[in-house]
């Protein structure tokens, strides 16, 4: 396969956020993969990696980007809530530029390399079986999988509070569900393999082409759990 540092061009991931008014991070693709770090934050920024309670998190593990620095935006015009619930006072830097955080509500990671992976927006993290799952992560794996072009996962509430996942998928044809469940089985947890498994032809989008999650709408009978792991096998 041909380097792609032997290309006319470069190509770089760009990670960039509108309340940072510029790019974020970025990270120059030198190879083929399935996916690719995000880079490291510009040298304006500094980061932090922190869990549910804003606190950091450890080496290699997955938490939520905050960051801050001057290019970091002030908030957002006439959404007072909003932009005291995104940026707040920075618990670990006073330094001048740097008083504030905002949070950007990416889940991610640092690889060995010091470079940032990412992992999801935490809107996307929902308790299964009293676990937290990112629910990019089971479409990851589930795009693994031989003929699946497309996954979309999401996750729906019986009455009594629990969670059911179900994994929507578009392929190049039929698949059977018994045997991606078992390859499922062998790359992440139980609990993250979806009770329900949807064939779709297409899937519902927003304007700007992205996958509307929320179009998504819940399946029939959804307190009965073992008539719909029977109906969506």
């Amino acid at each position: 396969m041909r380097n792609l540092n032997e290309r006319p061009y470069t190509i770089v991931n760009v990670y960039a956020s509108s309340e940072a008014c510029a790019v974020a991070s970025f990270y120059k693709v030198a190879d083929s993969r399935r996916s690719y770090p995000i880079g490291q934050l510009v040298s304006a920024l500094r980061g932090y990696i922190v869990d549910e309670a804003g606190e950091p998190v450890q080496a290699g593990e997955v938490g939520e980007l905050w960051i801050s620095g001057p290019q970091v935006s002030k908030g957002y015009c006439r959404m007072q809530e909003l932009t005291a619930e995104r940026f707040c006072p920075n618990p670990f830097c006073r330094d001048a530029f740097f008083e504030t955080v905002f949070k950007t509500g990416d889940m991610v990671a640092k690889n060995e390399m010091g470079e940032l992976v990412y992992h999801g927006r935490r809107d996307n993290m929902v308790k299964i079986r009293g676990f937290r799952v990112e629910l990019t992560g089971v479409e990851k794996h589930m795009l693994e999988y031989p003929k699946i072009k497309e996954a979309c996962c999401k996750a729906y509430a019986d009455k009594g509070g629990t969670n059911l996942l179900f994994g929507y998928y578009i392929s190049e044809g039929p698949i059977d569900h018994e045997d991606l469940r078992r390859y499922l089985g062998t790359v992440m947890p139980y609990y993250m393999i979806p009770l329900g498994l949807v064939r779709c032809e297409k899937f519902p989008r927003t304007l700007s082409g992205k996958v509307d999650r929320q179009a998504f709408l819940p399946p029939n009978g959804l307190d009965d759990w073992r008539g719909l792991a029977e109906r969506y096998r």
